[in-house]
């Protein structure tokens, strides 16, 4: 160290020093009251409330989105949770005796999150009024028989649940939503995540006409049913090929057009053109990192030759913008319609406004259109998202219209579902 920096450490350090022994002091005595209770599950003070209120975390809307919990159903603490959750559920009536959790818990599908909260949920649900009323306190006396009529109106399908969790310091939970199973995905044998997205479509989209006459949830498998074995598909923004592979393979559209100007389509995406269509007319046009990434996927080639059965669709690849695949299309008629192109969320919808105004789609078309966040900021983004939402509602482009977060979106995209009747 040179003089001059001796000389001003000696002059500065004391009083410098001083200022960091003071805030330690002062966290130090805050740190009861920061720290909070050892368990999680505690309640929490009420400026908590406040302060996750005023700034909602990434890891809330995260929780939203995979559990689907109700964003105006929260409390500070496990019991309060419960009593409304059993509150909307049991109202005052009598309930079996013997362990209310576990008699719940054969009927209703939980999900939890973390996964400790369940051993907590069902002390706290037997330590409840309800769990009382039932070994026929507060003067309430049940029978085999009631106790059965209560019983069988909880019963839920399987793809649904009950949802309570844990995140940002408050306690949140739904009733009767969708179950979301995520699959072990392996990305060795498909293109690219966005193969998995028409999968958590059709597991998540709920169209009106998607619920019987008491409002209870039809099997998923309609869904399926509806597009399946469909003519033809569009899909804009296309390369590497996850989205058409996935219309080829799973749902089985006799024909999927991959529309992208880019050159690069997956090895597994190829293999499913035509054989009087030159399956790999665009490899001299690949990249020198498309083609170091094109053997990576050759190396895993049994992982994904043993994908599409028979019964698969077949895939061309138009090297043109969704525009003039449009113009391309003549009389044919789209089945679906996805769009995962990288522009402005309006362009997108320029090309769902064509499709539905020239009638180039055969009902029911399912519409799939990711909006990126191409603005400069997210305020803006939001605002513009809004905008063309009413838009597209008011002009009745598409009917069942629903924004869903899906699990590939990053955080700066979000997927529209909606259906051209």
């Amino acid at each position: 160290m040179c003089v001059a920096s001796v000389e001003w450490a000696s002059t500065w350090s004391f009083p410098f020093w001083l200022l960091l022994a003071m805030l330690r002091l002062y966290h130090s005595e805050q740190e009861p009251e920061r720290a909070g209770p050892k368990s999680i599950f505690d309640a929490r003070h009420a400026k908590v409330l406040e302060v996750n209120e005023a700034q909602p975390c990434h890891l809330q809307s995260v929780i939203q989105r995979v559990y689907f919990v109700d964003a105006r159903r929260k409390a500070i603490s496990l019991r309060d949770v419960c009593a409304q959750y059993l509150t909307e559920l049991l109202g005052p009536a009598p309930v079996p005796s013997g362990s209310l959790w576990e008699q719940l818990r054969r009927r209703r599908n939980f999900m939890c999150f973390p996964g400790e909260l369940e051993s907590a949920l069902k002390s706290t649900v037997d330590a409840s009024p309800w769990h009382s009323t039932a070994n026929g306190a507060n003067g309430y006396a049940t029978t085999p028989e009631t106790k059965d009529v209560l019983l069988d109106g909880l019963q839920l399908p399987k793809d649904r649940c009950d949802s309570i969790v844990y995140a940002d310091g408050l306690f949140w939970w739904s009733a009767n939503v969708p179950r979301a199973i995520i699959p072990a995905k392996d990305n060795r044998s498909v293109p690219s995540s966005a193969y998995w997205k028409l999968l958590e479509i059709l597991d998540r989209y709920e169209p009106s006409d998607h619920h019987d006459s008491s409002g209870s949830r039809r099997d998923s498998k309609a869904l399926w049913e509806r597009f399946s074995k469909r003519r033809l598909a569009l899909d804009v923004g296309a390369s590497p090929g996850g989205w058409s592979y996935c219309l080829a393979t799973q749902l089985c559209i006799q024909r999927t057009i991959a529309c992208d100007p880019a050159a690069y389509m997956h090895p597994a995406v190829r293999r499913l053109v035509p054989e009087e269509e030159v399956r790999d007319e665009f490899v001299q046009d690949f990249t020198e990192e498309e083609r170091k990434e094109d053997r990576k996927h050759l190396e895993h080639r049994a992982a994904w030759e043993q994908g599409p059965s028979d019964e698969h669709g077949r895939i061309s690849h138009w090297r043109m913008r969704g525009a003039d695949a449009l113009d391309q299309l003549s009389s044919q008629k789209l089945s679906i319609f996805v769009c995962d192109m990288n522009d402005a969320l309006e362009a997108s919808c320029q090309l769902l406004y064509r499709i539905a105004r020239e009638g180039l789609y055969e009902p029911p078309c399912l519409a799939v259109v990711t909006f990126k966040n191409t603005c400069r900021s997210k305020t803006e983004f939001e605002e513009r998202k809004r905008a063309m939402l009413a838009q597209i509602r008011a002009d009745r482009i598409l009917t069942d219209v629903q924004e869903i977060h899906l699990f590939a979106n990053t955080r700066l995209e979000t997927t529209i579902v909606g259906q051209m009747l």
